[in-house]
């Protein structure tokens, strides 16, 4: 028994250096081996309409400019001494009488322009005893009207091609008196082609002055403020992103005076709750007109980040100088803590003093590494760390400094910090999503976004250097209404 307890006592004796050069080198684990990054989940295409309003207004004003609304000379056509036999003359006088008025006929639109005759006069020669000249005075009046057919070609070019048209409302005629009575002289078949000739006129002007039309540039505006985030809400701070893939012209139709196409835009709709993205890729050059359209419908992705500086204070809050007891009345105080992470998973550096030795200066120094796998519980708005526990390099540390069996305990005392109540976050985001957008402008204003939600789930979690992003899809239609 005396030999025994010898050697125990030799034992202890040989143990304590190893202790105690454990103790001044301290518990200093290598970090966890680095994981490959988690790709951000992937965010399915969106069909939205975009209202693309084509004003008729340089039409219009380009018709009352080439229809003159003056009478006499300087009206839209005028004639005088024109022999329309051999002893008559005519003249007379078109011009506008009243503004153009536009409406929409399917995908065309029709101008009316009102237009009556003036100083309309034939003079008769007679000869022999009652030689002289007899004038008789006409008047009337019509209708021009102007049949525009629109198309938009693949670079975006307003294309029209018009068709004039001309119907009477008062036929212009003549009363001539003779000895047998009333000689009625239709003189509107001299009228006729010379409103023809003016409408062959008009029509050439109008199909010039749609192809001078830049709805290009008025496309391409759009889509390029399309592109900047679009603000949702200040708090929490809500942005919109949209991602245009492709955009194609839809039939054309008219509203009111001007003619809307409806096109579609296939584009990845992404809101981003917190801070915006850093650096935003370059917006895309608007595209060709493709011809193609989609399927009704937007899947909007909504990511919610819970920033790794956050879940850090949060955490510190909770355990950083707080004292841990351990197996055996020893005990352990945190000094430090750092999540970050690490593939799919999360890692936590824990730095620590602990009394863990059976020595009276028996003091370790160090940090362990935790890791575990981000759970979002959607019912409770929590974000949970499964799996949670020591890397394989603390623990064969602790197994090294032989105070594995005293940290155990701390595992299981840390382990409820790592539960984090994400309802502030969520809850707020998820009203305002469901909300819809409405009437939300997108760069200088010529693109109106409004966007109608009919579900919302949150489906995916992503780790990412900077955060964990929680990712929500929202389903509804969406409509970008375009002003010239």
């Amino acid at each position: 028994m005396a030999f025994q307890m010898r050697r125990a006592s030799v034992g202890v004796l040989l143990l304590a250096p190893a202790l105690l050069v454990s103790s001044c080198q301290g518990i200093k684990p290598p970090a966890p081996t680095a994981e490959p990054e988690v790709l951000i989940p992937p965010v399915q295409p969106s069909s939205v309409t975009l209202a693309i309003r084509l004003s008729s207004a340089a039409i219009q004003a380009e018709t009352d400019a080439n229809l003159s609304a003056e009478p006499g000379p300087k009206g839209m056509y005028w004639t005088s001494g024109e022999r329309i036999s051999k002893n008559a003359t005519i003249q007379f006088g078109v011009h506008r009488s009243g503004p153009t008025r536009v409406v929409a006929d399917g995908d065309r639109l029709v101008f009316t322009i009102p237009v009556a005759i003036d100083n309309g006069r034939v003079d008769v020669e007679s000869h022999g005893l009652l030689r002289g000249t007899n004038r008789y005075g006409f008047g009337g009046s019509g209708v021009v009207t102007l049949r525009v057919r629109f198309a938009v070609g693949p670079d975006w070019r307003l294309r029209a091609s018009a068709e004039p048209g001309f119907q009477w409302t008062d036929r212009a005629w003549v009363d001539i008196p003779t000895p047998v009575g009333q000689y009625k002289v239709d003189v509107a078949k001299r009228v006729e082609p010379a409103i023809a000739q003016k409408l062959a006129d008009l029509a050439a002007r109008t199909e010039a002055t749609a192809a001078s039309r830049d709805t290009r540039a008025q496309v391409e505006r759009a889509w390029m403020a399309l592109q900047r985030p679009i603000v949702l809400s200040g708090q929490p701070p809500v942005a919109l992103e949209i991602e245009p893939l492709s955009l194609s012209v839809g039939p054309l139709g008219g509203e009111g005076g001007d003619l809307v196409t409806r096109a579609t835009l296939i584009a990845k709709l992404r809101a981003r709750v917190g801070a915006p993205e850093p650096a935003p890729p370059p917006p895309r050059p608007l595209p060709d007109n493709s011809g193609k359209a989609g399927s009704d419908g937007v899947s909007l992705s909504l990511r919610i980040d819970v920033p790794f500086d956050e879940l850090n204070a949060r955490v510190r809050q909770q355990i950083v100088g707080k004292v841990y007891p351990l197996k055996g009345q020893r005990s352990l105080t945190v000094t430090g803590v750092s999540i970050m992470p690490l593939g799919r998973k999360i890692q936590m550096r824990v730095d620590f003093d602990a009394h863990v030795l059976p020595l009276p200066f028996g003091t370790l120094s160090g940090w362990v590494y935790f890791t575990g796998l981000p759970r979002y519980d959607d019912d409770k708005r929590q974000l949970r760390i499964e799996n949670f526990g020591y890397d394989e390099g603390s623990r064969q540390a602790l197994i090294k400094a032989g105070a594995s069996r005293a940290l155990d305990r701390f595992a299981q005392e840390v382990s409820p910090a790592m539960t984090f109540d994400l309802a502030d976050k969520v809850d707020p985001a998820r009203r305002r999503i469901m909300a819809g957008i409405h009437s939300a402008k997108a760069g200088e204003g010529n693109a109106v976004l409004d966007v109608s939600v009919g579900s919302f789930e949150l489906s995916d979690l992503y780790v990412g250097r900077q955060s964990i992003g929680l990712f929500a899809t929202a389903r509804g239609h969406a409509m970008v209404s375009v002003s010239p």
